[in-house]
Formats: structure tokens, C-alpha cells, sequence
């Protein structure tokens, strides 16, 4: 694995544990984004494993533990779906909307996935996942989803894979989020689909023309308080 150096005394904030590196902290410039590489101080000793992006965040550090990419993912999701699990957000009955994977929070930057029941949305921000997402399907297909849907930000979509189903097919389902029921449309709307389905508006809501065009889904909660109960919580995103 190639190395990529620091300038002295531009570790500290790697040793703090900040995952960014920006690009006047290393000796030399970047040339590809999305590269894993070993990030070493200005003496050669180790710091542990990240990878390069373009931009004035030149480095995107994982941490010292790991020996691969694979190892670091593979552990990094097995540690967030744990902590998902102690925050109390698997298995509830009137739950099955959260976000799984947090991206920096989680240790694995540039990385999101939101968990709708058993369908898995995949966000990435960085090309260094691209040549894994082989091995991120495995790793959510063994915690039990039955679909991983991939959504690229607009800036990775000159690659050569598109936005689509890594595993599964779409299913229409609604889910909940503490106990109120969301259509949601992971392959229109907004990120990774919880702005809801495009177009769509419920009857409940049709005198209310002033309602504005998106709404999250706090606002939503807030309005299915104000009104008589619907098996589906619709709202357009423009």
C-alpha cells in the first residue's frame, strides 16, 4: 500500500483522533481521489490507514487499528450496528426508520446508510467505497437486509456504476417512525429517501395549499398531530 507523509508537527490532530487532513498538512499533493494509503508522519512512523480525496480535505484518516480497507469497514459497520442496537433503535415495533451508519460519527467517513425495515440505503461521498460495495452488500445481507440500494452523490456519478440495487428489488412498504407511518421513496427523493415520495399529497392535507413545498419528517409528526389519522404520511418533494 502506498504511504502518503505529513509535514512536522502536522499530526497532532490525527493523534487526537480527527479524521481530516487538509491539504497543507501533507508533503506532497494529492493526485487521485478515493486512493487508500497509509498516512505516516514526516519520519515515516505509521499513523494508520485512510485514503486521498481532492480538494482543500486532501486525507481521510480511518484510524491505527486496521491493516486493510476491508478490515476497517467490515469492523467499522459491525461496531455501528451494535451501538444502534444499544441505542435501542433495532427490533422496535414502532420504529424501523434511523440512520445506521453515520459517515465521520461512525469512523468510516464519507460512508452513509439509512435503514428502512429490512431495506438498507447506501450514500457514498467518496470513491474509495466504490471498489467495496461488493463487500458492504455482504456485510448489511448478514445483518439481515433484504435489499441495499446504492445513491451516489452527484459528484461520483461519472463513474461507471449508476444509482441502483446492489441487492434485492424495491418493495413497497410502510414504514414507521415512532409509530406514525412514512411512504418512503429511496429512489426519487431527496439523499437517501426519507424527504418522502415526489408528487404525492394526502387528502388530509389537500386545504392546506400554504403548506410549504418539502417538509422533514419533524414537521410531518407535528402535523399528523393537527390532523385525523392516515395510513400514509405523503408529502411532495420539488
Amino acid at each position: 500500500m502506498k504511504k502518503c507523509y505529513l509535514k512536522k508537527g502536522k499530526d497532532r490532530s490525527v493523534l487526537r483522533g480527527h479524521p481530516w487532513v487538509f491539504s497543507g498538512a501533507l508533503k506532497a499533493e494529492v493526485e487521485t481521489a478515493g486512493e487508500w494509503m497509509e498516512l505516516c508522519d514526516h519520519q515515516g512512523t505509521s499513523l494508520g490507514l485512510g485514503f486521498t480525496e481532492k480538494g482543500s480535505i486532501a486525507f481521510k484518516w480511518i484510524g491505527s487499528a486496521f491493516s486493510s480497507p476491508a478490515q476497517a469497514i467490515v469492523t467499522r459497520l459491525q461496531e455501528a450496528h451494535r451501538l444502534r442496537m444499544d441505542q435501542g433503535l433495532v427490533d422496535r415495533k414502532d420504529l424501523d426508520i434511523y440512520r445506521l451508519f453515520f459517515a465521520e460519527g461512525d469512523g468510516l467517513p464519507g460512508l452513509i446508510i439509512d435503514s428502512y425495515g429490512a431495506h438498507a440505503v447506501v450514500q457514498l461521498h467518496s470513491r474509495a467505497y466504490l471498489e467495496h460495495l461488493e463487500l458492504i452488500t455482504e456485510q448489511l445481507a448478514q445483518l439481515g437486509y433484504r435489499s441495499v440500494y446504492l445513491r451516489q452523490r452527484s459528484s461520483l456519478r461519472d463513474e461507471k456504476m449508476e444509482d441502483g440495487y446492489l441487492k434485492g428489488k424495491r418493495e413497497e412498504e410502510i414504514f414507521l417512525e415512532n409509530g406514525i407511518p412514512f411512504h418512503v421513496d429511496w429512489e426519487q427523493g431527496q439523499k437517501t429517501g426519507l424527504t418522502g415520495n415526489r408528487g404525492r399529497r394526502p387528502a388530509f392535507l389537500s386545504i392546506k395549499e400554504t403548506i410549504g413545498s418539502w417538509s422533514g419528517s419533524w414537521h410531518r409528526e407535528r402535523m399528523y398531530s393537527m390532523c385525523s389519522p392516515t395510513p400514509v404520511a405523503f408529502l411532495p418533494m420539488r
